[in-house]
């Protein structure tokens, strides 16, 4: 009887144990401030800041136009707050949110020219429990879309990648539509553009 009383208060304590969040594993290692530490361009390099170089890596170009502002590109990371209460499917979930800097585009005499550096605010929420690396696994709220602004109208989707529990970064991938020059003309070409954010 002993037994039976004390194999069933191991079991208690073991469920109520696995219910509370172990704050010294898994997701919960990436919680805290990050910034802005690189933008890479997958795709044909690009010359945004007109100095007739074409560079892949963006925070180069970036940090040569108006707007830019290194201090404000930051990004946390915490318990993301529960979008209804009333639902179910509700469940504990981590938010990725940050500011990411972004160029805008005019045209001129027939050419897409980037005048300035913009930034959107992004939050991946991600479920704690089916949380995955390296991949999608989060889903962008709010969503951002501007038929007026070149760049936020060709976005495809927004990605997050996490190496692994114990890095000290992680990147967002925005598929996008960015224009390179190439033999005198202008094309347009799609791919992912990179945001890494460092602690």
């Amino acid at each position: 009887m002993k037994r039976s009383i004390l194999i069933l208060i191991a079991a208690v304590l073991s469920a109520v144990a696995c219910e509370k969040p172990n704050k010294d594993s898994d997701i919960y290692n990436l919680y805290g401030n990050y910034k802005l530490s690189n933008i890479h361009w997958s795709g044909q390099a690009v010359n945004l800041n007109q100095d007739e170089l074409s560079y892949w890596d963006l925070l180069y170009e970036f940090k040569d136009i108006l707007g830019y502002c290194e201090q404000s590109y930051v990004a946390t990371v915490d318990d993301a707050m529960k979008l209804s209460e009333k639902d179910s499917f509700s469940g504990a979930e981590t938010a990725f949110s940050a500011i990411l800097p972004y160029p805008k585009f005019v045209v001129s005499e027939g050419k897409w020219v980037c005048t300035q550096i913009s930034s959107i605010g992004v939050t991946l929420r991600g479920d704690k429990e089916n949380f995955r690396l390296n991949g999608n696994t989060c889903f962008l709220y709010p969503k951002y879309f501007d038929e007026d602004d070149f760049f936020l109208a060709n976005i495809k989707d927004v990605s997050l990648f996490v190496e692994s529990f114990d890095s000290n970064s992680f990147k967002i991938g925005v598929r996008c539509t960015l224009p390179h020059d190439e033999n005198g003309a202008q094309e347009l070409n799609e791919n992912y553009l990179y945001y890494e954010f460092s602690r």
